[in-house]
């Protein structure tokens, strides 16, 4: 009955011209309707954020089950118990050639405290190859080649190049960055993760 008396009361106002002339009582009564329907609305956007799960990711150890530059796949006791920064990159993406520079900078700092630099190759294995022999790679490139958009999209990337992923010691992915790191900002994520020096 509320919802066909406030459909009325509407159609009524309206037909007889503009809702400011209408009378208080019944403007009253429509802005009583509109501030309901706009505080439930809200209050179920609310709750809808709540209720969502979080996002989940299939488990990391399917990306770096990947083939090497040199057709090797790694064993998984590699990166178990390790702070690990997964880095998604073609040869043919400007930021991601600007990017790896840091990467093995960062890669030759802290590999003796527990951080392992994982690039995972949208791309084909000679092509990284010279490249990583051109700027010096120090650490691993597995090759994802072209079904490698595709393998992003199931970790959260998805929109672009370079896309990283920081995970923790236990394996969860704690961090995700589309785009290219600051250096300060990935020196304080990984330091977060691993402790100070």
């Amino acid at each position: 009955m509320g919802i066909s008396l406030s459909a009325s009361l509407i159609s009524s106002s309206a037909s007889s011209g503009s809702l400011l002339s209408a009378s208080p009582t019944l403007r009253y009564r429509l802005l009583l309707i509109v501030a309901t329907f706009a505080i439930g609305g809200g209050i179920g956007l609310w709750w809808s954020t709540l209720t969502q799960p979080e996002e989940s990711f299939p488990p990391v150890s399917q990306l770096l089950s990947l083939k090497d530059v040199e057709g090797v796949v790694h064993p998984p006791s590699k990166w178990q118990g390790k702070v690990q920064l997964i880095n998604f990159w073609a040869t043919w993406c400007t930021p991601c050639r600007q990017e790896i520079p840091l990467f093995a900078s960062l890669y030759s700092r802290w590999q003796e405290r527990g951080l392992v630099v994982v690039g995972i190759a949208i791309d084909e294995v000679d092509a990284v190859r010279r490249f990583g022999d051109e700027v010096g790679i120090n650490y691993p490139s597995l090759i994802a080649g072209k079904d490698g958009l595709g393998l992003m999209a199931r970790f959260g990337g998805g929109q672009g190049l370079p896309y990283s992923l920081l995970v923790d010691r236990k394996g969860n992915i704690v961090e995700r960055k589309l785009g290219m790191f600051r250096e300060s900002e990935i020196e304080a994520l990984i330091e977060s993760y691993i402790g100070p020096g």
